[in-house]
């Protein structure tokens, strides 16, 4: 018995808007999905869900990835963007250690990437995970896709939120390594974290979620136990942008109408 098959993929693909030429921000949890067709190993089917994707976007396309450390600033340890592993699941993984893939030197939000604009997204970036002209900037600057297989929501929305200003997160740096051309680098990073004093400031993209699906503004689509969601990171904005418009905790825990949220900078 099987759930989907690898030509299912790119069907599903195509049906949500994924086209040649594209540049793709993956999160994924491919487990989801249930069993493949003619199933042999883990790296079988993130192999297919990549030919797939490199199938309809083409030479001319890119994909991203998200291999996350942020364990690493907190934890005193070095960071390696050659042989630290991701954080981010097992497609994350997978395509990190494509033999064509690039990563970040970002110890806490690194990327990898594989296509011809690899190395833009990947190159010469600042020292603030979240800042212009970080990897998220360079998405909306050129209005790539945020591709979710049984994602909830996008580290994206992080970016968004500190380019509009929300009073519940704030830049903090920290002090951290990395090991570069054989060498230790002590530097400094900043990231775009939330305040400690109230748990309903924990993030919660349900209400985004809810908002775009309902709206129509993201393509969706179902794919054996799971689905599959596209957005362009201009949409991403733009609804992220409305929807705090009408509720100042749209990306968070809280109700819209609640006035007892805790935002205290002694708790950080």
């Amino acid at each position: 018995m099987h759930d989907y098959t690898s030509n299912e993929i790119r069907d599903t693909l195509s049906n949500i808007g994924i086209s040649h030429g594209d540049t793709i921000y993956c999160h994924s949890n491919i487990g989801l999905f249930g069993f493949m067709e003619n199933y042999q190993s883990k790296g079988q089917v993130c192999e297919e869900f990549y030919n797939a994707i490199f199938d309809i976007i083409g030479r001319k396309g890119t994909l991203i990835v998200p291999t996350y450390t942020t364990h690493f600033l907190s934890n005193n340890q070095t960071f390696d963007s050659k042989n630290t592993a991701s954080q981010m699941g097992v497609f994350a993984e997978w395509v990190r250690t494509h033999t064509d893939s690039i990563r970040s030197l970002d110890p806490a939000y690194s990327v990898a990437a594989i296509g011809t604009d690899a190395d833009y997204y990947c190159d010469n970036i600042p020292n603030n995970s979240f800042s212009k002209d970080s990897v998220f900037d360079r998405i909306l600057t050129n209005d790539a896709k945020i591709l979710c297989f049984n994602h909830p929501g996008c580290t994206y929305l992080h970016f968004v939120e500190r380019e509009l200003k929300v009073p519940y997160r704030f830049d903090k740096t920290f002090s951290c390594s990395q090991f570069i051309n054989g060498n230790i680098i002590n530097q400094n990073w900043t990231i775009w974290v939330r305040y400690l004093s109230d748990d309903k400031l924990l993030h919660s993209p349900t209400k985004y979620v809810k908002s775009i699906k309902n709206e129509s503004i993201a393509s969706l689509s179902k794919l054996g136990r799971g689905e599959i969601l596209s957005i362009a990171t201009s949409k991403v904005f733009d609804s992220v942008k409305a929807g705090l418009e009408k509720d100042p905790w749209f990306l968070i825990n809280a109700e819209s109408n609640d006035v007892s949220v805790k935002i205290d900078k002694f708790y950080q």
